[in-house]
């Protein structure tokens, strides 16, 4: 759900969003990535 999330900020136009919401979805995003990048790793080791 996080990456449909994601992809779906991705699509849209910058919109205004408050600025801990941002803050927020940044470091959710981050960590999405890090957990993302992680199982990579191990599915190609």
């Amino acid at each position: 759900m996080l990456f449909e999330l994601s992809r779906y900020n991705l699509s849209r136009p910058r919109i205004r969003l408050p600025k801990g919401l941002r803050v927020r979805l940044a470091r959710q995003r981050s960590k999405a990535r890090a957990m993302f990048e992680k199982t990579r790793q191990s599915i190609d080791s």
